[in-house]
């Protein structure tokens, strides 16, 4: 399957590239980047995303939709929640199956809070027969690794997969 990973963490990327591996991968870290390629002729059978990503992802973004509020206040739990907004584009761009997983456990945001309860780690099934999954708190352990604090885990990207596709 050809899917898109947009993870910022660089843990969290490489256990994308170790879990999924046999897929055609593209990996971007980033809201814009996201776009791009869903904009350009790539076309994915998949889409999981983080849902929240770093501040260098309003690069371009803001100035490109003419925001004209206040930005020297950038409240990360208002603005910087860019999983969503990627989820929702991959499915107007007919990927067919989209999940954003993420680590409640350091989102302490009414976005995340709001994503929970609607979805408590459930699939959304959207007219036109795409699916949208939210993957709470669904962490494995790096391979060969053995964690010992709870940051020392990393997506479960591949149950994630599995989960959205059965």
């Amino acid at each position: 399957m050809k899917i898109l990973v947009v993870e910022d963490n660089a843990r969290n990327q490489q256990a994308a590239k170790e879990q999924l591996e046999g897929h055609e991968l593209t990996i971007v870290d980033e809201l814009t980047e996201a776009r791009f390629a869903l904009e350009r002729d790539m076309e994915f059978d998949v889409v999981l995303c983080d849902m929240e990503l770093p501040e260098s992802a309003t690069c371009g973004v803001v100035e490109n939709h003419h925001f004209t509020g206040d930005t020297s206040r950038r409240d990360t739990a208002a603005i910087n929640e860019y999983g969503f907004s990627i989820a929702l584009l991959a499915i107007q761009r007919g990927v067919r199956r989209v999940a954003m997983v993420t680590s409640t456990f350091h989102h302490h945001s009414p976005m995340a809070y709001m994503a929970f309860l609607l979805m408590r780690g459930g699939t959304l099934e959207i007219a036109g027969g795409a699916r949208l999954r939210f993957e709470a708190d669904s962490m494995t352990k790096m391979q060969g690794e053995e964690p010992k604090t709870s940051d020392q885990y990393v997506k479960d990207w591949g149950g994630a997969l599995a989960r959205l596709i059965s």
